[in-house]
């Protein structure tokens, strides 16, 4: 049987009507949910009635305090649970500002260099649209 396109489109979303989905995406997850719950339980047995997360929890520090293979890891997660995940910093360059402030004069330079290309025609064309003094 062939495809066919036009199957559903009667109720398919359109552009203007009320979302589909006001709600969106559920903020939980059935393993977090699952997790938290069991977590948030008292262990049975334990003589100072401590929860499931408080013993995890003292568990990850006497980890961290240790001189055992699993200390540095211990200790990043606490700092990432206390202190929040420290940001990446990703460094963006515009090659449009390099050309603005006259660093080269010449784009497809660039871009042989970035493709391991020995001639701009190669890789653009005779020309590339710009104002450089390759063309």
């Amino acid at each position: 049987m062939p495809f066919n396109p036009d199957i559903g489109a009667g109720t398919r979303w359109r552009k203007g009507q009320p979302s589909p989905n006001p709600g969106g995406r559920p903020k939980s997850r059935l393993l977090s949910e699952a997790l938290r719950s069991r977590l948030a339980e008292v262990k049975e047995g334990d003589p100072a009635g401590r929860t499931y997360a408080e013993i995890v929890a003292q568990n990850l520090v006497e980890i961290a305090c240790s001189e055992g293979p699993g200390a540095v890891h211990a200790a990043r997660e606490i700092a990432d649970r206390i202190e929040g995940r420290s940001r990446q910093q990703i460094e963006v360059a515009d090659l449009r500002l390099t050309f603005a402030a006259g660093l080269t004069r010449n784009c497809c330079s660039i871009w042989t260099t970035v493709a391991g290309r020995t001639k701009p025609s190669t890789l653009i064309g005779d020309r590339c649209g710009c104002r450089c003094v390759a063309h």
